[in-house]
């Protein structure tokens, strides 16, 4: 729908996933040892979200970032804006300690896609299309699970690397790294 234009051209991404868990000094998740922190263990998710929708990954720029923290330093809470080619932004967010409602909204100029629960679907989802006011729910049918459709997923990069519809690359996951560290550099 976004390559063949059909609600026009992407103004802006957002991205959250965000849910409340009790804070334990020891958990993994508050463990900066053990790569814990809502950037950490969350971030990725959103930024590899807002990444699908860029060409070239290299014109991916910070607009701006904001991070709180849980009492032992590591960060609990956290949102980022990103700009791409100043063609479209994205802001993200990501949370230990709040229940977010966990969707990824794709505002265009002439409407939107929602998509609901997409770090966890089920094997039957719907996305939310709105489209020179048409409304309608698309339905979305997986054999596979989450999980055993990511490791068909990298297993096929591996496989058959010359395959241009590859959803796991190695460049991507490097830049999506690197902008994790930059939401956490200078906190």
């Amino acid at each position: 729908m976004i390559k063949e234009a059909k609600i026009g051209e992407i103004k802006s991404i957002e991205s959250n996933f965000g849910f409340k868990c009790k804070f334990k000094e020891k958990s993994r998740l508050f463990n900066k040892i053990l790569g814990g922190g809502s950037v950490f263990d969350l971030g990725c998710y959103p930024i590899s979200f807002f990444m699908l929708f860029a060409e070239d990954f290299k014109k991916i720029s910070t607009i701006s970032k904001k991070v709180s923290f849980a009492k032992n330093g590591v960060d609990d809470e956290a949102e980022l804006v990103l700009d791409y080619n100043n063609k479209f932004i994205g802001k993200l967010k990501v949370s230990l300690k709040s229940n977010y409602t966990n969707n990824c909204i794709i505002k265009c100029t002439n409407g939107y896609i929602k998509i609901k629960e997409p770090w966890l679907p089920n094997k039957k989802a719907n996305i939310e299309v709105l489209t020179n006011n048409h409304y309608y729910l698309k339905t979305i049918n997986s054999k596979l699970s989450v999980y055993a459709n990511q490791i068909h997923n990298v297993s096929e990069s591996f496989l058959n690397p010359e395959k241009k519809n590859n959803l796991f690359n190695i460049n991507k996951s490097i830049i999506n790294m690197k902008l994790i560290t930059e939401w956490l550099n200078n906190y």
